[in-house]
Order: C-alpha cells, then structure tokens, then sequence
C-alpha cells in the first residue's frame, strides 16, 4: 500500500512533480492500493476553501480521489495513538503542531 501525505498530493495536483505523477500512475496500473488518510483530506479542503481557486482545487483533488484513491479514516484507537506520540514528542522538544 501507498499512503500519501498532504505534500505529496498538492505536488502532483499543480503538476510540480511529473515524475510523482509518473510514478503513482504506474503503481495505480500495477493494481498497488493508494491511500490517503483523512487527516490530510481535511488539510487539503482546508486549504481550498481559504483559496482563490477553491472550486478549481476541488475539481482536481474530486479527480484525483476518483482515480481509485481510499480515504483512510481516523478512529478512535488512532487518536489516541496520536496523542499519546504528540505529548511524547513535546516533552522531547520536538514538537509536530496540530
């Protein structure tokens, strides 16, 4: 499986990385499970609708998303998994935000 990040997918939506493109094309044909967590599906809608071009960006993430990518959820035993690697993280002063 192939999880994607945030990053990753705003790269290949603006078309900055066509190698990426390339490549998860190549993986999606292949029949490799692509996934993105939900998490970073909020990121992005996020992002978009503080946007000028927040329909355009909708468009091509609705696109993307179509080309057979599972939105992973976030459940409960997840979050509290990631508290608890949050607050392990703060107290090592390296901090990773919301």
């Amino acid at each position: 499986m192939i999880c994607l990040d945030t990053n990753i997918v705003i790269w290949i939506l603006n078309r900055r990385h066509s190698s990426l493109r390339h490549r998860l094309g190549e993986q999606i044909r292949a029949g490799t499970p692509v996934a993105l967590p939900v998490v970073a599906l909020f990121e992005m809608r996020y992002g978009f609708a503080k946007s000028g071009r927040r329909e355009h960006n909708e468009r091509l993430l609705e696109r993307f998303l179509d080309l057979g990518i599972d939105v992973l959820p976030f459940e409960t035993d997840d979050a509290m998994h990631a508290g608890e690697i949050r607050a392990d993280l703060e107290s090592k002063s390296t901090p990773i935000g919301h």
